[in-house]
């Protein structure tokens, strides 16, 4: 009897220990479409892959569904926000910005980050380096100890608290806390952490398993073999990728929708479940990963989805378009890098912008950046299919038809906008409101005044008057919302945004009268455009354009309808009136300035400190024996710094991100160096016989005036680099500035000033006169130039291409700060004065 009852125990306690050891042997399994070398996935529940072709996907959960993105990679790792980071084959890694990819290191071999902006990559040599975003630079951490002979990691991945995790050569699993590296029991090809102390590795079999802190092992997840790669859900499911490269996960594929936030959207195929205890893997014979494609019956004429229809009756479901469907999601924008004045979006996604000289500007996702569209502008407007709409600056009314520009005859315009419904809405100089009528052969007059006007969805005008209120002109007289703005726009799902008289990015609350502040930080918005699900894009007071989403669309007839449009289409003919530029910036020049004096204690007779400003706009000065001066708005004037530069002599110098200043210095040595935190370093260029001039750009970046065997050249270095390299062949650079989205100015050695293109330096326009130096601000992008031998100054305008003199003016040295505004000083009577603003 003793024996039977300890044979049952035995039998009891093995299927039990077994049982432990399984976590789950019927996990509901979906496969993803398409086939995949590599995955990833954040805490947010943003998964990525790397298809075998390379290409990047980023899983879209609202609609299930992959979408492309750009680059040829083997790699990826999810990070904060859509910003994940990727190797390609040379082992170069990449961060995605929000619309490109930009290198930051050679030689690596894995990459981790997380929502919180830690990064780590291992490089090649087995050692492991740490980003750090503040000094855009790569920090080495060292080689992991704990290692025998040559096993080296292979793959990193980091825990919710920042701790590394790595898989070795030998599919050994290490794990680093505080500070020392520890072996974890196991073996494992790949490792993946969850948010909640979650880890889950692939086994040296192609088995899934889940660490039971409990039991202390790694317990089998069922349902599928012959994996290749993993990654937790912050809801602890898994995703995976099989041998073959199908991708499958047993949960968090899809949103989950609140009730109300359900009745909004259009049904979208989902990917269906199956129950598999045990899967063979079996070939897809798509190489990358490609959309769930709707059935045909739920397919409008235009693409739109359509609402389920519940119930008996017979009448046929409306038609929703995506584009009306308003977004709940928190807005966030992407510097895209490009410049404009003004902005308008179509119900489509089609975003045209103009830029200072009325040229008109097509926003394209595959290439990341605004391209040209034949014709010039004083204002723009999109109509619901992508077309567009505008005012030239004698007023006349022009619509492109898909082919060509075509003008709206015996009408003239201040202002143009359209609804979601077609309204086409403008106003004269009057400010009086016309609507055109539904044959689109004349502007009918209808009820309300206004200078600025938007178009609701419904139709309904929307205007700024000429004292900056804000008017809803749906009945007479128009009702006053109690806010003034400078710019308005009205989204395709009804949205009304406006910037405010104070410069900030404001929306309409729903179902009130009263607006709401929505951030950009680090930016200063000037104007406003609202696109599908009403997503805005801004124009800032730097001239910068901000996206807060990017909206797909077909590209592919883009280049041809430009290619067949005429550049003469928007001249017209017939009658004109005057229509004012659009205004930039939050500071207005005319030709006469008044400028105030500064106080500055470095000042000595018959001598002109240098001027510059650092990377936000502010002010700094240096007179050579002194020390470094700093301007201070909260006491009015320049006050002494302490920096690795005291009391040192200047040939030239300039302030970047961090106070970091940068100086061609004379005495007591003649080098390059950079002062930061009051410590020096010098930077010596081989070859290099004498530093001439020195120029940071907003982001970090160096740009130094080098003498070579008599000949002076611009070289330059990365924010994240240490290195110099020649930055063009142009020789005899005298001087170089550096602005907003690095905007490069120079001097050359006739005095003429040139600017860079992207590929060369190049004369930006009419240029009448031999300049001694250049200045840009780093904020506002605008310049301002001296003339040689007679200091005189001048204002670069950009809507005409040219300088325009500033009178009754000379000056020793100047500078421009973030505002656009200049400081100078003339060396007859040393004081430093700032234009009024």
């Amino acid at each position: 009897m003793r024996i039977f009852v300890s044979l049952l125990l035995f039998i009891f306690c093995a299927l039990s220990a077994h049982a432990q050891n399984r976590v789950s042997s019927s996990e509901q399994w979906q496969q993803l479409p398409g086939n995949a070398l590599d995955l990833t996935m954040n805490l947010e529940g943003q998964a990525y892959v790397v298809g075998k072709d390379g290409t990047p996907w980023r899983w879209d959960l609202k609609e299930t569904r992959w979408r492309r993105m750009s680059g040829k990679f083997i790699r990826i790792s999810a990070a904060e926000g859509n910003r994940p980071w990727a190797i390609d084959g040379e082992g170069t890694v990449f961060r995605y910005n929000g619309l490109w990819w930009e290198d930051k290191e050679q030689d690596v071999l894995d990459v981790s980050a997380d929502t919180i902006g830690n990064v780590y990559i291992l490089m090649r040599n087995g050692r492991l380096k740490k980003w750090y975003s503040l000094r855009s630079e790569w920090r080495e951490v060292g080689y992991p100890l704990g290692l025998s002979g040559n096993e080296r990691f292979r793959q990193i991945t980091m825990g919710m608290n920042g701790d590394l995790w790595g898989v070795t050569s030998q599919n050994r699993i290490f794990y680093q806390q505080n500070g020392q590296w520890l072996l974890q029991p196991g073996l494992a090809r790949a490792i993946a952490l969850g948010g909640t102390d979650t880890r889950v590795i692939v086994d040296v079999n192609g088995l899934i398993r889940q660490w039971q802190g409990d039991e202390k092992n790694w317990g089998v997840v069922g349902g599928l073999a012959g994996v290749r790669d993993i990654a937790v859900t912050p809801n602890n499911f898994i995703w995976a990728i099989t041998a073959e490269g199908q991708i499958w996960a047993n949960g968090d594929v899809e949103n989950a929708l609140s009730e109300e936030e359900d009745t909004d959207q259009a049904q979208i195929p989902k990917a269906q479940g199956i129950n598999a205890p045990q899967i063979t893997v079996q070939n897809i014979n798509a190489s990358q990963p490609v959309a769930s494609t709707p059935k045909a019956s739920e397919i409008t004429a235009k693409g739109a989805l359509t609402t389920q229809v519940t119930g008996s009756s017979t009448d046929k479901p409306e038609s929703v378009d995506p584009a009306t469907l308003g977004t709940n999601a928190k807005i966030t924008f992407v510097n895209t890098r490009e410049e404009a004045l003004s902005l308008a979006i179509g119900a489509d996604g089609s975003v045209f912008g103009l830029d200072g000289a009325g040229n008109i500007l097509r926003w394209s996702n595959s290439r990341q950046s605004f391209e040209s569209f034949p014709g010039i502008l004083s204002r723009i407007a999109v109509d619901p299919t992508g077309n567009p709409w505008g005012i030239s600056a004698l007023g006349r009314v022009f619509y492109h038809n898909g082919l060509q520009w075509k003008q709206l005859l015996n009408v003239t315009a201040s202002d143009i906008a359209i609804g979601y419904d077609g309204s086409v809405i403008i106003s004269n100089a009057a400010g009086e409101l016309f609507k055109l009528n539904e044959e689109r052969t004349r502007f009918q007059r209808i009820k309300g005044n206004g200078a600025s006007v938007a178009v609701q969805s419904d139709g309904t005008p929307w205007v700024i008057r000429d004292d900056l209120l804000v008017q809803r002109c749906d009945v007479f007289p128009c009702q006053v919302q109690r806010q003034k703005a400078l710019s308005i726009a009205a989204g395709p799902d009804g949205s009304i945004w406006i910037v405010s008289n104070q410069k900030r990015l404001m929306r309409l609350k729903k179902g009130a009268s009263s607006f709401e502040n929505v951030q950009t930080p680090g930016h200063t918005p000037l104007s406003v455009a609202v696109g599908p699900n009403g997503y805005p894009w801004v124009v800032s007071s730097q001239k910068m354009v901000l996206a807060s989403n990017f909206f797909e669309r077909d590209e592919s007839d883009d280049l041809e309808v430009a290619a067949g449009t005429s550049e003469s289409g928007t001249v017209g003919k017939g009658e004109t009136s005057t229509v004012s530029a659009s205004s930039i910036g939050g500071f207005t020049f005319s030709k006469n300035m008044t400028f105030e004096s500064v106080s500055f204690t470095g000042l000595s007779a018959g001598s002109c400190p240098m001027l510059e400003s650092d990377a936000d706009g502010v002010m700094w000065a240096h007179n050579n024996g002194s020390n470094m001066e700093q301007y201070s708005s909260a006491k009015r004037k320049f006050a002494e710094v302490t920096t690795g530069f005291n009391s040192w002599d200047f040939k030239a110098f300039d302030v970047g991100p961090d106070d970091e200043i940068w100086a061609a210095t004379l005495n007591p040595q003649t080098s390059l160096f950079r002062s930061l935190n009051k410590q020096r370093k010098e930077y010596p260029i081989s070859g290099v016989s004498d530093y001439e001039d020195v120029g940071v750009a907003p982001d970090g970046s160096v740009y130094v005036v080098v003498s070579m065997s008599g000949t002076r050249y611009l070289y330059y270095k990365a924010a994240n680099s240490s290195v110099f390299k020649k930055f063009s062949t142009y020789a005899n650079v005298r001087k170089v500035a550096v602005g907003a989205g690095g905007d490069i100015w120079i001097t050359g050695d006739n005095f003429q000033i040139m600017r860079w293109n992207g590929t060369r330096f190049e004369e930006p326009g009419k240029v009448t006169f031999k300049a001694s130096n250049v200045s840009v601000s780093k904020v506002d992008g605008t310049v301002y130039a001296a003339k040689n031998a007679t200091a005189e100054f001048y204002k670069w305008n950009a809507t005409n291409q040219s300088f325009d003199k500033i009178n009754n003016l000379t000056l020793d040295t100047f500078g421009v700060d973030g505002e656009g505004r200049p400081w100078l000083c003339n060396d007859t009577a040393p004081v430093i004065k700032r234009a009024k603003g």
